[in-house]
């Protein structure tokens, strides 16, 4: 897995062990952001049930100011937090361990609607 565009085009991604997270194909992350990519130059983006936070980190390598992750298993967590790490991404990013559903409904959408 690894970013494919942007100024962290090419770095790999660690992946979260076992088979509860799938990864999101690079085929996908293009075709995504070759649709949302004209929409947003800066700003904040959400990535729910972020498994290893490849979209997410896709968004700021393409211009997110920050990104807010959330996944609830534990071991996805520490694996996002390892992907920032790597890529010098921690003081654009909150990472948060908590069901997405929760979450959303806890933040009433604000600010991401």
């Amino acid at each position: 897995m690894r970013v494919i565009a942007g100024r962290l085009k090419g770095r790999r991604l660690a992946s979260v062990p076992g088979t509860d997270t799938r990864p999101t194909t690079d085929r996908v992350k293009e075709a995504l952001f070759n649709i949302i990519g004209p929409y947003f130059s800066g700003g904040w983006g959400l990535d729910l049930y972020a498994g290893t936070g490849a979209l997410g980190i896709e968004g700021l390598s393409r211009g997110l100011e920050r990104v807010v992750f959330v996944d609830a298993n534990p071991r996805a967590v520490r694996v996002i937090r390892t992907n920032l790490e790597a890529l010098g991404l921690t003081a654009q990013a909150d990472v948060y361990r908590a069901d997405a559903r929760r979450a959303w409904s806890n933040w009433g959408g604000a600010g991401f609607a």
